[in-house]
């Protein structure tokens, strides 16, 4: 058996916080290797029907019986989160923070919105917050920069997500220099697509072109897949590896979808208002409240690996 009750010490949530805007996904960035954070299904729920998060996350603690582990809670969704108006925003994050005072909040947004959103963020409860950086203009990269030390001037901890594209991989020397000139910690990715070998081909070429920025010291943290070292200046870079599946539960090792499966949060239950969605790939054992059943509950969070 491997992995059993990975959720008995901490339960981790992504939190589909943009739908509390619209059911359909529009961003205000267009990437073209976008996924959605896994949060779409098809078909099948009732989109007038609504549940709060607080007790969504409620539920799934009684499920699984684990109502005194410690919590962590990334918001995210279909589209950038800071897209949802700023009241919306607040009361709902500070509903959450209200009802689950220790647990870890984490953020992800393309960055865009931050300057404007920095004082509802203060208020927000939110620990920290990933800023996923894309090759802007001038202008736009201007933007989300200030937007980056306005927040980190109130006392937010933020980090840089970059994805290896191409794009990318032809301009690492200067993310790297974004990294050095504002003391932002780097955080680069392997691109999902839906070619492996092509995403895998890229990565080997993004690898071998970033250890030309890199320190000659590296520590690979094997429980967290990836490798942190740092730029020649010392600014700190971590690099999330290819995901492994060795360490998945018994249950993913047997799922049918196994080999479509590239989310590194495979360890995440994702939250929206219409459904619990035990697994990012699978859509048969989504779960909706208005089943009212526990025992349900249970068992669909199982097949997806988080018991």
């Amino acid at each position: 058996m491997k992995n059993m009750n990975i959720m008995k010490n901490k339960m981790k949530f992504r939190i589909d916080l943009y739908a509390l805007k619209s059911e359909k996904a529009n961003c205000n960035l267009k990437c073209s290797y976008c996924h959605l954070d896994y949060f779409n299904i098809h078909s099948g729920y009732d989109s007038g029907s609504r549940t709060d998060f607080t007790d969504l996350i409620k539920m799934c603690q009684k499920a699984i019986g684990s109502e005194d582990s410690s919590l962590k809670l990334h918001y995210s969704g279909r589209a950038d989160p800071l897209l949802v108006n700023k009241d919306v925003f607040l009361n709902e994050t500070m509903k959450i923070r209200e009802q689950f005072p220790s647990a870890e909040i984490v953020m992800t947004t393309n960055g865009i919105r931050l300057y404007e959103y920095s004082e509802v963020i203060k208020l927000s409860g939110i620990d920290k917050i990933n800023v996923s950086h894309h090759n802007y203009s001038g202008e736009l990269e201007a933007k989300v920069f200030s937007g980056i030390e306005r927040v980190r001037n109130q006392g937010m901890e933020v980090i840089l997500n970059v994805v290896a594209t191409d794009d990318v991989l032809k301009n690492i020397d200067h993310f790297i220099r974004l990294g050095d000139k504002y003391r932002i910690s780097l955080k680069f990715f392997n691109l999902i697509a839906d070619d492996k070998k092509y995403s895998s081909d890229l990565f080997s070429r993004f690898l071998n072109e970033l250890n030309r920025y890199c320190s000659d010291e590296y520590f690979e943290d094997k429980v967290k897949n990836r490798i942190e070292t740092s730029s020649i200046a010392g600014n700190k870079i971590s690099i999330k590896l290819t995901e492994k599946f060795s360490n998945r539960p018994d249950e993913c090792q047997k799922c049918p979808f196994l080999n479509k499966c590239d989310e590194s949060c495979w360890d995440t239950i994702r939250l929206t208002p219409w459904y619990i969605k035990p697994c990012g790939v699978r859509e048969d054992n989504v779960y909706f409240p208005g089943e009212q059943n526990l025992s349900i509950l249970k068992s669909k969070l199982k097949s997806g690996g988080k018991i």
